[in-house]
């Protein structure tokens, strides 16, 4: 499972599935899976060569969904994001990973 990302020249991240793509993300949805385990699927070709990396969690003040250049790590072992940020607004009414299924696109806003 992939998607593609790409950072707008707004500074926004877009991340968009094809049709295959869309019907195995809808798949998984229905499967009962963890959001944060099917976004650690969607990212792993991005976070295993250093780029795009699932952070949520990880982002003081937040809770929702977001997604960083990189996560680095502590000598304790406990991840770091590291540069842009970028994190899906309106988690609270809208799942990013059911829009994907739906439109085959959705959008993170860069956090400053």
């Amino acid at each position: 499972m992939t998607v593609t990302c790409k950072i707008q020249p707004d500074g926004n991240l877009l991340i968009t599935a094809n049709n295959a793509m869309r019907s195995e993300i809808a798949d998984a949805l229905h499967s009962g899976r963890s959001n944060a385990a099917i976004w650690a699927d969607l990212l792993e070709p991005y976070a295993c060569n250093g780029s795009f990396a699932d952070c949520e969690g990880l982002i003081a003040l937040w809770d929702g969904p977001a997604i960083c250049e990189w996560v680095d790590y502590t000598l304790a072992g406990d991840p770091v994001p590291m540069g842009r940020i970028w994190a899906f607004m309106r988690y609270e009414v809208e799942c990013p990973l059911q829009q994907l299924a739906r439109y085959g696109r959705c959008i993170f806003r860069g956090v400053p």
